[in-house]
């Protein structure tokens, strides 16, 4: 999205950022103050709100187009200034922003909120880079950060022996950088996503029998490779499906790049995210974006993306796997 106000950025804009400016060489001469999500919460807070206050004149964008709503920011904002009429967020919504309190504040005195779902809205940041022919497979899942999701859905694809006909990536926390992400395996045991002591017990075999890493074209997972706009796409070309597992399990709705990749390239998927992901993605295509990608996502039995219990949602992709995958 481009910022035709002449405009500052006042951190560390973030390489995700959506945003585009025509940059100003001093806050003074600039119409627009651009403050970074992130860096917008490092800041010490009197530090933020008397730098702030000496520009109340200009426009404030406070820029989260890569990420969720943030309470954090809405509760500075709100503890900071009687009135927020030249303040303007930008984030992706989730289920908070219909019922949280502090946005309704906010509103109350003068916000401006820009929510949409920034990565499927600009899908050409993200470009594909061919290299070389690699052997046919099934499937594709490439993990990145070992999430609690994500350790579960490998766990399974180990214990039901179905690693071998896909493409698999998966780092555990010793090959992933540290200054990147700190998760680790063992987090699925005490985690947010509840497990049954059967469900427990699969898991943990499957984690037993992986081989970590498992590398496909990087040997260890970091902000470059996580945030490149540029993607190897010789695994996606070599497929039939890929796998995703989205970045949010919980807060609703939330398209990141997982995703928005396999519909650039027009790349059948599953997608393990929040309950009803597909039904929401699909709507979304259609109705903001005027696009039916149905025979990217209804190639199977989408089914699984209702069901709201974790572990029965995974287990239901796993059963299309090996239904895919079977002599």
């Amino acid at each position: 999205m481009l910022v035709v106000e002449n405009a500052y950025d006042n951190g560390n804009k973030h390489e995700l950022s959506f945003m585009q400016m025509n940059p100003s060489a001093s806050k003074y001469n600039a119409d627009v103050l651009i403050y970074d999500a992130y860096q917008f919460l490092t800041d010490g807070y009197i530090k933020r709100q008397s730098v702030i206050t000496n520009f109340l004149n200009k426009k404030i964008y406070i820029d989260g187009t890569y990420e969720l709503m943030s309470e954090p920011v809405l509760n500075f904002l709100n503890k900071a200034f009687e009135s927020l009429k030249n303040f303007y967020y930008f984030f992706i919504p989730s289920n908070q922003t219909e019922t949280s309190d502090i946005l309704k504040k906010c509103l109350q005195k003068g916000l401006v909120i820009q929510s949409s779902q920034y990565f499927a809205d600009y899908p050409s940041r993200y470009q594909p880079i061919y290299n070389k022919e690699i052997e046919k497979r099934k499937f594709l899942f490439y993990t990145g950060k070992p999430s609690k999701e994500r350790t579960l859905l490998v766990s399974l694809l180990s214990y039901y022996n179905l690693l071998d006909n896909g493409y698999v990536s998966y780092f555990g926390e010793s090959y992933v950088d540290s200054n990147f992400d700190n998760q680790k395996s063992n987090d699925i045991f005490n985690s947010r996503v509840p497990l049954l002591l059967d469900e427990k017990n699969k898991v943990k075999k499957g984690l037993d029998k992986l081989q970590i890493p498992l590398t496909l074209d990087v040997n260890v997972f970091g902000r470059g490779t996580a945030h490149a706009k540029n993607f190897n796409g010789d695994y996606y070309k070599a497929v039939d499906f890929c796998i995703i597992s989205e970045s949010d399990h919980e807060n609703g709705f939330f398209i990141t790049e997982k995703t928005v990749k396999c519909i650039n390239l027009n790349k059948k998927f599953i997608a393990f995210a929040a309950p009803n992901y597909i039904e929401n993605l699909k709507a979304y295509y259609k109705d903001k974006l005027n696009t039916d990608i149905s025979h990217l996502t209804d190639w199977c039995d989408t089914s699984y993306s209702k069901e709201q219990y974790t572990f029965k949602r995974a287990e239901k992709i796993i059963q299309i796997v090996k239904e895919e995958t079977k002599e």
